[in-house]
């Protein structure tokens, strides 16, 4: 059940229906420039390869036959390695279904120094029946394509640097929230960042943990020395609806049982405009939850609070 101290002495909010809309208000969305883009991976993949994506660049605008890329497999080898791009791929192995035959082939893409007539063959047969020919006559440069390949790509790892951005948004409030705890001089708090639950039975902790969460991680643990009580925070971002919320809201309902069970605190961190819309599973977190906030509302001293109370 959630603890409505903070909300009721601190906000001056009277009931629960007050408390959830207050929390719906804080709601935020936290990315920064770099949750759109990882250039500095896009470019790190792309030089990986740049001299067989400039090599490919000299089949830009001809007609492709066994011949060029019989003198391109000579002229430079390695070039083998920039064909999986071509298709959008970073797997050194594909499989196509030949067009003739219709089975399936295995091509790989791992550099020789040198290629058989049937290799070049295999590999000219790959760019015809993957339908490159339609690319390379409207391509002027390879490597910027495959640059724009790379961005494309990096957009699938927008939902973990999501979660990123919120750990670090909270950062601040989690010093801040700390500082005036030890400031006050009953207790000593102390705080960890980003690891895994089986770093908690280390000797040095000797935190006992639920069966089955080992391998599962959290983003801040907060210990007191003075109760030798722990507190584990997980922080999550929902900035689109792709998720289910109901599994969403259960999961972390389910980890502060599991925890409460083995005498350790729990907070659930969430934020993103996306739970607007997703405002029934929100609640459901928010009655069952003991101690749930927003990012904001942890600056605003709710973080403080439930630390307060949890150590």
């Amino acid at each position: 059940m959630a603890d409505l101290n903070f909300f009721r002495n601190t906000l001056q909010l009277a009931d629960e229906t007050a408390a959830f809309d207050y929390f719906v208000q804080t709601l935020r969305t936290y990315y920064n420039a770099d949750y759109y883009v990882d250039w500095d991976k896009v470019r790190q993949n792309v030089d990986g390869i740049s001299i067989e994506l400039h090599a490919l660049s000299a089949l830009c605008g001809v007609q492709i036959d066994k011949e060029q890329v019989g003198a391109l497999l000579e002229k430079v080898p390695s070039v083998v390695r920039a064909f999986p791009i071509l298709l959008a791929q970073r797997d050194s192995m594909l499989l196509m279904k030949d067009v003739v035959s219709g089975e399936y082939e295995t091509f790989e893409f791992k550099a020789k120094n040198a290629y058989t007539s049937q290799e070049i063959n295999h590999y000219f047969e790959f760019l015809r029946d993957a339908k490159l020919q339609g690319l390379f006559d409207v391509l002027k440069s390879v490597p910027d394509y495959a640059t724009g390949v790379e961005v494309g790509m990096d957009t699938n790892a927008r939902k973990n640097r999501s979660g990123k951005v919120a750990i670090d948004a909270l950062m601040p409030h989690v010093e801040k929230a700390v500082a005036q705890i030890n400031a006050q001089g009953e207790k000593e708090v102390n705080f960890w960042t980003e690891r895994s639950y089986a770093w908690l039975v280390d000797s040095s902790r000797n935190c006992p943990i639920p069966q089955g969460m080992h391998r599962l991680k959290w983003d801040y643990a907060f210990h007191s020395p003075t109760s030798n009580k722990w507190v584990l925070v997980e922080v999550n971002h929902y900035g689109t609806t792709g998720s289910k919320p109901d599994a969403i809201a259960d999961s972390y309902i389910a980890r502060q049982r599991d925890l409460k069970e083995a005498q350790l605190g729990f907070i659930w961190v969430t934020d993103g405009l996306a739970w607007k819309k997703m405002q029934t599973s929100l609640k459901h977190g928010f009655k069952s939850i003991d101690y749930m906030t927003t990012i904001q509302l942890a600056g605003q001293g709710y973080l403080k609070h439930a630390l307060n109370s949890l150590l």
